[in-house]
């Protein structure tokens, strides 16, 4: 694959600027993200600075990535419990653990369930 023309300079001004500055900050330097927003997503961006929310964009979006990140770990772990849940109903399966119920009473089964668990949440 070739690079475009002025790939390349820009990559070495990018590397420049930030050598630059991470030297005028101590080794503290940030990696540089150029992106793309929708003209709404610039909007709420610029009224969360706007209202004092943020010192800038920068912090607003480093603070978006923040919750990007915790929406992944959070749905890491409803998989990991999904993957357990499963887990344990196949190895009930595997047990003969479990009730056969037919089409016809399928619905009278899963009222009788739900009564029980109303039941265990009142302390009755």
């Amino acid at each position: 694959m070739h690079d475009p023309p002025g790939r390349k300079a820009r990559a070495d001004w990018q590397m420049t600027a930030s050598v630059l500055l991470s030297i005028a900050t101590g080794g503290l330097a940030m990696p540089i993200r150029k992106i793309t927003l929708t003209a709404e997503q610039d909007a709420s961006v610029d009224g969360a600075v706007s209202a004092g929310v943020y010192a800038d964009a920068d912090e607003a979006m480093r603070d978006a990535v923040r919750g990007l990140q915790q929406r992944h770990q959070e749905d890491d772990l409803k998989l990991k419990v999904l993957r357990t849940q499963v887990d344990t109903g196949i190895a009930a399966l595997d047990r003969g653990d479990f009730v056969e119920v037919d089409d016809a009473d399928l619905d009278d089964y899963l009222d009788d369930l739900n009564l029980g668990r109303s039941r265990l949440s009142r302390g009755v």
